[in-house]
């Protein structure tokens, strides 16, 4: 279901918006201080630099990995277009959040074996790539299973709340010049 009534705010997933990596870094920031969490538990996705090196060294010795055409499987195509932007640029952005019974949103830090968030290998967008079993292990409380019999409340009606939490827009000027009035809007979907 749904959060949003606005089908304005949402962004279209047939369109490509081409937005850059520092564009997604001022975002995930900017989502950081709305939310009162602090910007240092933002972590930073690479692609596995190893994984693509090993199979850069597996493309056939006439082929030239950098150079792709539409004849070339859609691997090598995905190889020569992380090569050309170099595999120590990042992908993006993440920030864990969970909702604490309070209403508050929480972060913490993720620490990698590697030092670095490396993710699963693939086209997917980078939410869907994460590699959370590099994740600390941490034994967590089973939650018993409830009854399928057993007779549950109704579900909260959210809407009024969240109609409530944003029905005062107060614009505020932009912290940096670099921000255009389509990322404003772009922040707007999210926040």
């Amino acid at each position: 279901m749904a959060v949003w009534q606005d089908d304005r705010l949402i962004a279209d997933d047939t369109k490509k918006y081409n937005d850059s990596v520092e564009q997604a870094q001022q975002f995930i920031q900017g989502l950081a201080r709305s939310l009162g969490v602090k910007s240092e538990y933002i972590v930073t996705g690479y692609e596995d630099a190893l994984y693509y090196l090993w199979k850069e060294g597996n493309v056939p010795d006439n082929l030239d990995p950098l150079k792709s055409d539409l004849k070339d499987g859609l691997e090598r195509q995905r190889l020569a277009r992380l090569l050309s932007r170099g595999l120590n640029q990042p992908t993006g952005y993440c920030l864990p959040l969970r909702k604490h019974d309070d209403g508050k949103w929480q972060s913490s830090s993720w620490t990698f074996r590697r030092g670095k968030m490396y993710l699963i290998q693939g086209d997917s967008p980078m939410g869907l790539r994460l590699p959370l079993d590099s994740l600390p292990w941490v034994e967590r409380k089973i939650q018993e299973e409830r009854s399928l019999f057993e007779e549950h409340p109704p579900l909260q009606e959210f809407h009024g709340e969240v109609a409530q939490r944003y029905s005062q827009w107060v614009e505020a000027p932009p912290e940096h010049e670099g921000i255009h009035e389509q990322q404003l809007e772009y922040e707007k979907i999210f926040i």
